[in-house]
């Protein structure tokens, strides 16, 4: 009985030991922090995580290799009709950069989005560029189900609205939930 216990122990040291190589392993070759900072190894370059909001389709998260520019980051999360860029957007993103809201066209006067979940939706304050229909849809929302979370929900709050406010309001990254 001594033996196999012996021989289990041995067996198990021998499986921690290992389980402790491959973590070390992985973990010196993965940067597991939300904005890569540094050069890897054999020219490829470092990655940047930088959340996209405002006039696009898709809200959230995108990963971009160091030199991309602001206008393909935008692009990814799909452009609207409305959407501005920038002169600015043709520069490169960097690891300075953890938010990106694109603002918008109404008329030939370009605005900055809202947040849905401003103070301001919320005691039904007038609100630049929103009608006051809409900012009372968003506060009966937000009363309701608690602040929005994200597109799905925002076009779901404005109902009949959505197609023509939706690029209008964004989403804060702190109030952000990815729908699955």
């Amino acid at each position: 009985m001594a033996g196999l216990f012996a021989a289990m122990k041995r067996r198990l040291r021998a499986t921690v030991i290992f389980l402790l190589f491959l973590c070390v392993l992985l973990s010196a070759c993965s940067d597991l922090t939300p904005y890569a900072t540094e050069e890897f190894p054999h020219g490829v370059a470092s990655c940047f995580t930088v959340y996209v909001c405002g006039a696009v389709e898709n809200e959230g998260y995108f990963t971009v290799r160091a030199g991309t520019s602001y206008v393909a980051l935008a692009e990814l999360a799909g452009l609207v009709e409305q959407s501005v860029l920038s002169e600015w957007y043709t520069d490169a993103v960097d690891g300075d950069t953890e938010e990106l809201v694109v603002r918008y066209y109404d008329g030939s006067e370009i605005r900055d989005c809202i947040n849905a979940n401003s103070p301001l939706i919320a005691t039904r304050s007038e609100v630049d560029g929103l009608p006051a229909d809409v900012v009372d849809l968003l506060a009966d929302w937000i009363e309701t189900h608690g602040k929005l979370r994200n597109k799905q929900q925002l076009e779901e709050a404005l109902g009949g609205y959505a197609q023509d406010y939706y690029y209008r309001l964004f989403i804060a990254s702190e109030d952000y939930e990815k729908v699955d």
